[in-house]
């Protein structure tokens, strides 16, 4: 389910995620599809490979009452820190 939106209504899409591009063209969405599933082993897919270089508008916290201090995430990195 990783997918990396460039537009309102394209979104790429790993080309092996032949249902989620099915459900996504279903909505009105271009779906370009592309070989991506390699990078895979490196922890992400294509949302999680990207980062902004360049933005029109200010940064905004969309999760403001999250706390990633008291994540489980951010516990269980923790305690995987401290076993190595």
């Amino acid at each position: 389910m990783n997918v990396l939106v460039i537009d309102e209504d394209k979104v790429i899409v790993e080309a092996e995620e032949e249902k989620m591009a099915h459900l996504l063209e279903d909505n009105g969405f271009t779906v370009l599809p592309i070989n991506f599933r390699k990078v895979f082993e490196f922890g992400g897919s294509l949302h999680c490979s990207t980062w902004d270089i360049e933005r029109e508008d200010e940064p905004v916290d969309l999760f403001p009452n999250f706390k990633i201090e008291e994540s489980e995430w951010h516990n269980e990195i923790n305690l995987a820190r401290n076993k190595s």
